[in-house]
């Protein structure tokens, strides 16, 4: 993930969809590792699962509606991008004010930058 290490920014935040994908913030270093993860409820660790808890759809409106500058990171690759109702908010930015600015495909994940 070294192009989210490169472009990711102060104040950014970051949305994977579906969840299990959190794994790749292992990964991370840099200004990425310090990204904002708005749909996270309990991290991985502490919830004992790969991927965590998530807030609900209603949180996550929420948290995005302050926010100005998301990274989402997605695949279809490895099945469907939206799982669970939290993902179909992840994958609708668009209705939420945000346009794409940004993206770059890998082989089996996308990840793309929105902002307001």
């Amino acid at each position: 993930m070294q192009y989210l290490d490169a472009q990711a920014g102060p104040g950014d935040a970051v949305l994977y969809a579906p969840s299990k994908l959190r794994a790749i913030a292992t990964e991370l270093t840099g200004a990425a590792r310090e990204l904002s993860d708005l749909a996270l409820d309990v991290d991985p660790l502490t919830a004992a699962t790969l991927a965590g808890v998530e807030v609900s759809p209603a949180d996550l409106d929420r948290r995005l509606a302050t926010t100005h500058r998301v990274w989402l990171v997605h695949s279809d690759a490895i099945g469907p991008s939206v799982i669970t109702p939290t993902d179909a908010v992840k994958m609708d930015l668009l209705r939420r004010g945000f346009v794409r600015v940004a993206g770059r495909a890998f082989v089996s994940v996308t990840v793309d930058r929105y902002q307001r």
